[in-house]
């Protein structure tokens, strides 16, 4: 079954800031064996422009996160989670 978790990155940032997100996205995500997509903008504007519409907020920035098309938020509210140990509910999925 496939959890419906999308996170928007870019794979091309000149911001460190921006890459370390990223990589800890990835790290806690994968060491959790959450299955998620991502989805690059640097790869397709047209992804960008989706995920704004999605947060109604065309001023948004990468990362964001996704379940199928509900928005849950940005990389903070995903930090926040994951010192909380509330990393599932904040992706609003049940753990097995």
């Amino acid at each position: 079954m496939s959890s419906g978790i999308k996170v928007y990155i870019t794979s091309i940032s000149g911001s460190r800031e921006v890459k370390k997100k990223v990589q800890k996205i990835q790290d806690t995500l994968g060491g959790c064996k959450i299955d998620y997509e991502e989805v690059d903008v640097a790869q397709d504007s047209k992804h960008l422009e989706e995920m704004r519409a999605k947060m109604n907020d065309h001023k948004a920035s990468v990362p964001q996160f996704f379940n199928d098309d509900g928005y849950l938020g940005d990389y903070d509210a995903f930090y926040n989670a994951v010192e909380d140990s509330n990393l599932w509910e904040f992706l609003k999925l049940s753990k097995e």
